[in-house]
């Protein structure tokens, strides 16, 4: 199957630029190509990307009100992703779609993509891989920029596009493969290649499956990856391995960098829950337990504030750490969404509430909302806060 992905990919390409070339590899291995990575793992990695990406929101002087709830119609094979915004526009992003709406509510456009990737802002663009698996980007108001260029490694439906991270000229991507008839192991692939070219500057390729999602650390130019049983570290511009050591937890569920690049791993030891902090030569820094049997919500990452305390979400309970130490606690109804505010201030969703709390952890407001939200909260340009639900996008302010 791996062979005939590769003819097929190739055929395209010469299609579309006799020039092409194939793709080299600094670190080439054989594919093992594993099981298909189904709809909800699709799902569950893009939202997890999504979930790193402008955790930190910029002050706002929230008063707690609903100012609008946008009606949104999905058809029934989407479900939604999450919320972006874009300069005046509000973007929903979908399993299939992302769909566009103007200030006023209405919906302006709607491009299709690939099932159940995300997209993502950059230089007010919109990147995102189109149904036929190409990278495409447009403006806010749908004006094509770049379109149906090769990303290496993703042309397949066997393959899904775990990380995008777009530059000037250039873009890092992090792919993991499968193989739907033959059961061996998967792999996973780092490139970065330039725009309109499937043939990489630097590229590495590894066995197996990927333990935690991709990140990318842009304040330190670090791409982290996790195998099944290491992390593994590179320069985004050289590509030249870092870091590598192993993963530090025996149950890893979740990770997130902090600014000065120090990793947060959340899992368990010992069927204990556990917090643990991280340099990224491996150093363990600090690790912390809760004292009763709560359990972590898997989805969820820990929340790094610029000035270096973390919040932790559990089915019952938001901790906040500094330094490894527990600085203040929050009970919750239900598990939800959490974001930290530029302020050290943090925004968590439980049931369907909206809730504000400050710094050391009182609640500052609460926000009755129609209905559960699914997705975390974010920030358009006028300091509303974006949430969407099934059925509706909501404005805050």
């Amino acid at each position: 199957m791996k062979i005939l992905g590769i003819l097929l990919y190739t055929l395209i390409c010469i299609l579309l630029a006799p020039a092409f070339a194939g793709c080299e590899k600094t670190d080439p291995n054989n594919h093992k190509p594993g099981k298909t990575m189904n709809k909800e793992t699709q799902l569950y990695v893009a939202f997890e990307n999504l979930l790193r990406n402008g955790q930190t929101l910029k002050n706002t002087a929230l008063k707690g009100r609903i100012t609008a709830e946008i009606d949104i119609t999905l058809n029934a094979q989407e479900k939604v992703l999450s919320v972006l915004a874009a300069d005046k526009q509000i973007l929903l992003i979908t399993t299939t779609h992302i769909h566009c709406y103007g200030a006023d509510g209405k919906q302006q456009w709607s491009q299709p993509k690939s099932l159940g990737s995300e997209a993502l802002i950059k230089d007010n663009q919109v990147y995102y891989q189109n149904e036929h698996l190409f990278l495409d980007s447009v403006t806010f108001e749908n004006k094509q920029i770049m379109g149906n260029l090769p990303i290496p490694d993703a042309m397949s439906d066997e393959a899904a596009l775990q990380l995008l991270v777009p530059f000037e000229k250039n873009f890092l991507n992090v792919v993991q493969y499968y193989d739907k008839m033959e059961d061996y192991e998967a792999a996973f692939n780092l490139n970065f290649n330039e725009y309109g070219s499937p043939t990489c500057e630097w590229g590495h390729e590894f066995d197996g499956l990927m333990a935690l999602p991709p990140l990318f650390c842009e304040q330190t130019n670090l791409i982290i990856l996790s195998g099944k049983d290491n992390v593994l570290i590179f320069d985004a511009e050289s590509g030249n391995e870092t870091s590598n050591f192993q993963l530090p937890l025996p149950k890893v569920l979740n990770w997130s960098g902090s600014p000065d690049g120090m990793l947060c791993f959340l899992g368990k030891t010992d069927d204990k829950n556990t917090l643990m902090a991280v340099e990224t030569n491996g150093e363990i820094k600090w690790q912390w337990s809760p004292t009763d049997s709560q359990e972590w919500i898997a989805n969820q990452p820990p929340i790094v504030s610029l000035d270096g305390k973390i919040c932790v979400l559990s089915d019952k309970t938001v901790w906040c750490l500094e330094d490894g130490k527990e600085q203040w606690k929050y009970e919750l109804i239900t598990p939800g969404f959490g974001c930290v505010m530029a302020d050290g201030s943090f925004l968590v969703t439980s049931a369907d509430k909206l809730i504000h709390l400050s710094p050391d952890g009182r609640e500052k407001l609460s926000v009755d909302l129609p209905e559960s939200p699914v997705t975390p909260p974010t920030l358009n340009e006028k300091g509303q806060i974006l949430i969407a639900t099934n059925s509706k996008i909501l404005c805050i302010e």
